[in-house]
């Protein structure tokens, strides 16, 4: 193992802070931007490292007291160690970088719908030993338990459904639905019934999915030719979309 003295410069996509040792990346889990820390890297890679904190030497002005007592083990939650409006800024500009340097897209300005931070899950996978239920450790397959008040991401709903169990050792939940698999949950939103099997993947955040909906279809201009939304770029494009009306929902699970 090899530790290091860093300070974290930018955010990561995945909950890392990024620092740079002798010019190679060094990504430090749950490290936030302005952080001066020990570290002991884990995985050693050509071009870049993976590291802990060890110890942090001096904190980042946005780092905060996080409100799970099971943050620092759980693999649930990356950003609990900033504000929630910090958490936005950060996501942003991991996603604006990325588009940049991967894609090599930039865009003027981020559209950004947020919500509640906790308790919008509608649904879940829940890890279970047989005596306590919580998610894996970052890149583990190591139970880490969830807090005795429960996970502060499930909607209030879901509490009484996470029970430990020996048959398996993960089961799904779901509003007014348990089982390991199978199970068909039936979703509203908008006026749009999913049916869907309790494990796909679907939008769990209950005070999001309005208004992502809303904000796809004005992007994709799907109204009226003589009222079209903000998302249309110029009257061309909308133009051209009028004529196909066709879109692909890429990633996006059972397609919401």
């Amino acid at each position: 193992m090899n530790q290091l003295h860093l300070r974290i410069e930018k955010p990561a996509f995945g909950g890392y802070g990024l620092a740079f040792d002798n010019g190679k990346a060094v990504f430090v889990e749950k490290a936030v931007p302005g952080d001066v820390l020990s570290a002991e890297i884990y995985i050693q890679k050509k071009n870049y490292a993976i590291a802990k904190i060890e110890s942090i030497l001096s904190p980042s002005p946005e780092r905060v007291e996080p409100q799970c007592s099971a943050f620092n083990e759980c693999g649930g939650c990356a950003y609990l160690c900033v504000p929630y409006e910090t958490e936005i800024k950060y996501k942003a500009a991991v996603i604006e970088d990325s588009l940049k340097h991967i894609a090599g897209i930039s865009i003027p300005k981020m559209d950004i719908i947020t919500g509640e931070r906790f308790r919008y899950r509608s649904h879940a996978g829940i890890k279970t030993d047989g005596r306590s239920c919580g998610f894996f450790r970052k890149g583990s397959n190591i139970l880490s338990p969830f807090p005795p008040d429960g996970c502060l991401l499930l909607s209030e709903k879901l509490l009484p459904l996470v029970r430990p169990r020996r048959d398996a050792k993960e089961f799904f939940i779901a509003f007014g639905a348990l089982g390991t698999s199978g199970g068909i949950i039936k979703e509203e939103e908008l006026g749009i019934v999913y049916e869907r099997e309790m494990g796909n993947f679907f939008q769990a955040n209950i005070f999001l999915r309005a208004a992502m909906l809303e904000r796809a279809a004005a992007y994709a201009c799907l109204s009226k030719k003589d009222s079209l939304p903000t998302g249309c770029r110029s009257a061309e494009r909308a133009q051209d979309v009028q004529k196909t009306r066709s879109f692909l929902d890429i990633g996006c699970g059972v397609g919401f």
